[in-house]
C-alpha cells in the first residue's frame, strides 16, 4: 500500500511538472489568438513576459483572420513590442521553438508603410557588438524593409 501511494505521489508530481512551463516555454503555444492581441493592444506598455510569449506564439501562416483588423493590429503590436521589449522578444524566440520566427520575419519583410518604430529597433540591434542568429536575421529583414520606405 505504501509503495502504491509513493508511486502515485511521484506520478502526480511528474504530471504537475509537465503541466507547468517546460524548458522556459509555455506549453500551449496557441496560434491566431485574438484575445492576446487585444490584451497587448490594451496594455502595450506593461506586458508581462508570459503575455509577450503568448503574443509571439499567436503568429502563424494558418491564421485566416475573419476580421482583417486583427491582422493589422497584431502586426503593429508586434513592431511596437519588438521596440519596447527587444531583448525579451529575442530570448523568448530563441527558447520557444513553437514561435514561428520565420513567419514573423516574412511579415516584417512586407512593405507595411506604417509609421512604426522600425529605425529604433534597427538602432538597438546595431548597437549590439555580438549578435546571435535571431538578432542578425531580424536586423537584416528590418534593414531591407526600411529601404522600401
Amino acid at each position: 500500500m505504501i509503495k502504491v501511494s509513493k508511486l502515485l505521489c511521484l506520478f502526480i508530481l511528474f504530471q504537475l511538472i509537465l503541466s507547468t512551463k517546460l524548458y522556459g516555454q509555455i506549453q500551449d503555444c496557441a496560434k491566431c489568438d485574438t484575445s492576446i492581441v487585444n490584451a497587448i493592444n490594451k496594455n502595450w506598455e506593461k506586458v508581462t513576459s508570459s503575455q509577450l510569449e503568448r503574443f509571439l506564439c499567436t503568429f502563424s501562416r494558418t491564421c485566416h483572420w475573419a476580421n482583417p483588423y486583427y491582422m493589422k493590429l497584431s502586426y503593429e503590436m508586434l513592431i511596437v513590442e519588438l521596440n519596447i521589449e527587444l531583448n525579451n522578444c529575442i530570448e523568448l524566440i530563441s527558447k520557444n521553438k513553437d514561435i514561428d520566427f520565420k513567419y514573423i520575419l516574412e511579415l516584417i519583410s512586407m512593405d507595411q508603410g506604417n509609421d512604426l518604430p522600425y529605425s529604433s529597433i534597427i538602432d538597438q540591434l546595431d548597437k549590439k557588438l555580438a549578435k546571435n542568429e535571431i538578432e542578425s536575421q531580424l536586423l537584416k529583414t528590418l534593414q531591407a524593409n526600411s529601404k522600401l520606405h
